[in-house]
């Protein structure tokens, strides 16, 4: 019994002093480590906590001092939160570290610089592209001030014309016994607008210049037009910018590089004590150090989540820009309903000058002078509509900001403007009776009610429309002839005669010859 328990004795000592021995050259090892290794650890410490804030840097350099006493290893903890597990179970420990600082302070420095490289390659990319800020920047002021300073001039002309005409038809509506020659003279000074008419169109060659200028598309008598954005398909093209593919690539390849080139090494340390044979008294003890170079995966966990970052910004940025794009071109539709309604008043004020100026030739001086009264009113509208279109135009050119390189013209769509459809041409007259009901004098044609003056709104909602062409018959009776026949064939027609001089000349020829003036049936 006494050599079996000496013979435990000794083995319980040689087990006692091989694990003495082995907590020895753990420190050996580990002290030698500390003296090649921990100059170079120290300083990337020192390097990454320059980049926290001053608590959580006393945090973190209190733990580092904490496990560099306690363990004596340098790299006790690193500043991403690296894995750290420390567990203590008599005599069997177990420690590891993993140390791997990609997404620290560190490395997101390195990051930030190859994204300012980054974008140095992508000017030189972009190379003969144009600089947005300086082509539009300043150019936009400048559009600005331009149609403020054409406007000016433009709109006091208007104010003095306004105020003329008021004056004229003032004095000739108070004082009848005006003469002739004085309301000759005084219509000298109501054509001053014509002036105005000049600057307006010089208004429309500015614009149509700016148009050209900003590259977008300009059409034969382009300001007779507006255009319409097709909103669908720029949002798609937007999604598929070519160069914000390009972008994203370049940012990938930064990442790429980082990882091939910048990982850092990775230290891993195990200590322990391994039972053999079930024996918790018979086993021995084991420490494994690990301290290599070898590359991270290139599927690792934060490559993957640095690629769904990039995607995920390039989501948000066409996502803001889709919105920014929506937005400006809501403000572009509200400001195309303006421009509609404007035009509509132009159109109004220009038929009721007109109908005026025809009733004028039949009746008195005093409805010309209100007819270029709604002259002068027209123009004014006229620039109110060339200012909504230069609005219009800026929205088209901050949407061109927005979508640069992409090439806007084919995102736009020509819509033709209400004044732009099929018109008689001259002056239209309607007849309000049948065809065999027309005054033989026609000098009294207006007060007779057998033909009026109408406008182009009661043109348009007229179904059945005849335009008679007076001028291609030969008397009157041939031409209440046709009519008659048309109004057989269908009732409910209406007829537009194209000119009051050629009805006149017709009645001249029908006098001419009197055995043509009853016609026999």
């Amino acid at each position: 019994m006494s050599i079996d328990i000496k013979n435990q004795l000794i083995e319980m000592s040689i087990g006692y002093i091989i694990k003495q021995l082995s907590l020895i050259l753990l420190i050996a090892i580990t002290t030698s480590m500390k003296g090649q290794e921990a100059f170079f650890l120290d300083s990337l410490y020192q390097e990454s906590l320059s980049n926290l804030g001053s608590l959580k840097r006393q945090i973190l350099q209190s733990d580092i001092d904490y496990y560099k006493g306690n363990r004596g290893l340098s790299a006790g903890i690193s500043l991403n939160n690296s894995e750290f597990n420390l567990e203590d179970n008599g005599m069997s420990s177990r420690f590891r570290v993993n140390m791997n600082l990609l997404g620290s302070g560190w490395m997101s420095n390195k990051i930030d610089a190859e994204r300012k490289s980054m974008q140095l390659e992508l000017n030189e990319m972009i190379g003969d592209q144009e600089d947005l800020r300086h082509n539009y920047g300043i150019y936009y002021d400048f559009i600005v001030y331009l149609f403020n300073h054409q406007k000016e001039p433009i709109i006091r002309d208007l104010l003095d014309v306004t105020n003329e005409l008021e004056y004229q038809y003032t004095n000739l509506y108070y004082n009848k016994l005006a003469s002739f020659e004085d309301v000759i003279d005084s219509r000298s000074k109501i054509f001053k607008y014509q002036s105005v008419l000049d600057g307006v169109q010089n208004y429309n060659d500015i614009l149509s210049e700016m148009i050209v200028s900003a590259q977008l598309p300009v059409v034969e008598d382009d300001l007779k037009y507006i255009y319409d954005i097709d909103i669908e398909s720029l949002k798609e093209a937007i999604s598929q910018d070519t160069l914000m593919e390009m972008r994203v690539a370049l940012e990938k390849s930064v990442v790429d590089h980082q990882f091939k080139k910048d990982e850092l090494p990775r230290l891993q340390v195990s200590t322990g004590y391994r039972a053999r044979d079930l024996d918790i008294n018979r086993g021995q003890m084991f420490f494994t150090l690990n301290f290599s170079k070898d590359l991270a995966p290139s599927r690792s966990k934060s490559k993957t989540l640095h690629y769904q970052l990039i995607e995920g910004r390039k989501e948000m940025e066409v996502f803001h820009k889709e919105k920014e794009i929506v937005k400006l071109y809501y403000e572009y539709q509200y400001k195309l309903k303006q421009y509609h309604t404007e035009l509509y008043k132009k159109f109004h004020f220009d038929e009721r000058s007109r109908v005026n100026q025809v009733k004028s030739e039949m009746l008195d001086l005093e409805q010309g002078v209100y007819s270029l009264d709604l002259t002068a009113d027209s123009l004014i509208v006229e620039l109110e509509r060339i200012e909504i279109k230069q609005h219009l135009f800026t929205k088209l050119l901050e949407i061109k900001r927005l979508i640069h390189p992409l090439e806007l013209g084919q995102f736009l769509k020509k819509i033709p403007l209400e004044d732009d459809a099929p018109r008689y041409v001259g002056n239209r007259f309607y007849l309000i009776r049948d065809g065999y009901a027309l005054s033989a004098n026609d000098l009294n044609i207006l007060q007779g009610n057998e033909i009026e003056v109408i406008s182009t709104e009661d043109i348009l909602t007229m179904r059945e429309i005849v335009l008679v062409p007076v001028n291609t018959f030969e008397s009157r009776v041939e031409l209440e002839e046709w009519i008659s026949i048309k109004i057989e064939d269908h009732p409910q027609r209406n007829f537009l005669f194209t000119d009051l001089k050629g009805f006149k000349e017709l009645e001249i020829k029908t006098l001419d010859q009197p055995t043509l003036t009853f016609n026999q049936r």
